[in-house]
């Protein structure tokens, strides 16, 4: 949805993690996109919209084009906020997603439609979409949030595409007053992208009579959906076959930016909605040895000991990270940042998605400390440190055990696309002493920070971890 509004990337990031609200920001121009934030190929979208409507911003709607392959399903995301997009594919706070579908094989449209002419700008980017894809088999409708409001005008409509995926869906009659209710950040800057909203299609009626496939990820302890609104979508959803995918550990905000990123159950239904022309995990690496030249040996060496699961989180954690990250790197720092290896039992891979989300956090309390002179700021590798050491105090890794525990059923990528056993079990680092399980878990946030590291050994062989850092390495100092 079109939030008019300018952020600076702390806020950004900050609106993440529920700061004190400020008032109703004033509208503002729309962002700036810069293609060379995109993968290759992306060009800039504006969608043809009619000009009887004079209310509201002016302008059309403008979003990015990513190609796939040949004659690719097409994939409509609507995002929830324009300032997200303008981050990128290659930012936590942009689109990773748009990096993920690429390398399975598929084209994406990314749409930030305006919030008043909503039903208008939803039916124009399904026309382009449409136009892109050549029919409605081939194409996938998926939003998070207020994007999934333009999803249920084009379902109310009888718009009839392959797919539907849908993140922290919002009950369009209900919204507003719920936002009104909240003063955190996050549902501000929502309320005030809804001034203008009008629409009243009923998104769990549109996905009961919808058709094709279905998956939602919901929150259990959404701000904006009660119990009874929860109920009646997830029923929706699983009736003809849907499927979906409840976490009652987080909110509505961590729902809806996880659907930035490609997650285990959406792709397992792209592979069986499009069988044979979607790519599986163990085929994703070469797509980055395309991009990086220089990656290609390093990364096919990391992966040599990897399972075809592995390597598909390792491909979603490396496109979380910028495209030109490995060509500047020397080939031993490279090679040590991609290496999972470690004395007391390989780093899980499965950490990486969820240590993106820590890394985020810890940048935007660095920000915040840099900007105001009585916070001596840390260097991000020790800042990273001392954040596993606040919350990993027990030898237990919150982050592994929130992972298990979870109901996003990321390994179901490996149990319905991959032979072999199901890589779950209990939690491996319950083992390790709080030191040991300290640094594993440290090693596996520097990695998703795109920071270099290894293991070194003193004189008594106690092993210490060390950074690449401004061109040389160093022990890292708690």
């Amino acid at each position: 949805m079109a939030r008019r509004r300018s952020f600076e990337s702390v806020a950004v990031v900050a609106l993440l993690w529920g700061c004190a609200a400020p008032p109703d920001p004033a509208p503002a121009p729309a962002p700036t996109i810069d293609l060379a934030r995109f993968p290759p190929g992306a060009e800039i979208a504006q969608l043809a919209v009619g000009s009887t409507d004079s209310s509201g911003p002016a302008g059309a709607p403008v979003g990015v084009f990513v190609p796939g392959d040949p004659n690719a399903p097409v994939v409509l995301q609507f995002v929830e906020n324009g300032e997200f997009l303008a981050f990128g594919a290659a930012s936590l706070p942009g689109y990773p997603l748009l990096w993920h579908l690429r390398d399975l094989g598929m084209s994406v449209l990314a749409i930030d439609v305006r919030e008043d002419h909503l039903a208008g700008d939803a039916q124009a980017a399904y026309a382009e979409a449409l136009r892109r894809a050549g029919s409605e088999a081939n194409l996938v409708l998926r939003g998070a949030s207020l994007g999934t409001l333009p999803i249920a005008e084009l379902l109310a409509a009888g718009r009839t595409p392959a797919a539907v995926v849908l993140g922290s869906p919002v009950p369009g009659d209900a919204v507003a007053q719920r936002l009104a209710e909240r003063s955190d950040e996050a549902f501000v800057a929502m309320r005030s992208a809804l001034r203008g909203y009008a629409g009243d299609a009923d998104l769990a009626d549109a996905l009961r009579a919808f058709r094709g496939r279905k998956l939602a990820y919901l929150s259990g302890a959404d701000e904006l959906m009660d119990a009874d609104e929860r109920a009646a979508l997830a029923d929706a959803v699983q009736q003809r076959g849907g499927r979906t995918v409840l976490d009652v550990q987080v909110g509505h905000v961590e729902i809806a930016m996880r659907l930035h990123s490609l997650l285990g159950a959406e792709h397992t239904l792209y592979a069986l909605a499009f069988p044979g022309r979607v790519l599986l995990a163990g085929d994703l690496f070469q797509r980055r040895v395309i991009d990086s030249p220089a990656l290609a040996q390093p990364l096919a060496d990391a992966l040599a000991k990897s399972d075809a699961f592995e390597e598909g989180l390792v491909m979603r954690w490396i496109r979380r990270l910028p495209p030109s990250l490995p060509d500047t790197m020397p080939e031993d720092a490279m090679r040590a940042w991609l290496d999972l290896g470690d004395p007391l039992g390989r780093l899980d891979a499965r950490e990486l998605d969820w240590m993106a989300d820590v890394v985020a956090q810890v940048r935007s309390a660095s920000a915040a400390a840099a900007s105001d002179p009585s916070r001596p700021a840390k260097p991000l590798p020790e800042a990273l440190f001392h954040h596993i050491a606040k919350h990993e105090l027990d030898r237990r890794s919150r982050y592994t055990i929130r992972h298990a525990w979870s109901q996003e059923p990321i390994a179901e990528v490996a149990c319905d696309l991959v032979d072999g056993p199901q890589p779950w079990g209990a939690p491996a680092r319950l083992n390790l002493d709080a030191v040991n399980a300290r640094r594993q878990l440290t090693r596996l946030a520097l990695k998703a920070a795109g920071i270099p590291d290894r293991v070194g050994f003193d004189e008594y062989a106690t092993p210490h971890l060390e950074v690449f850092d401004a061109g040389r390495w160093r022990r890292l100092e708690p």
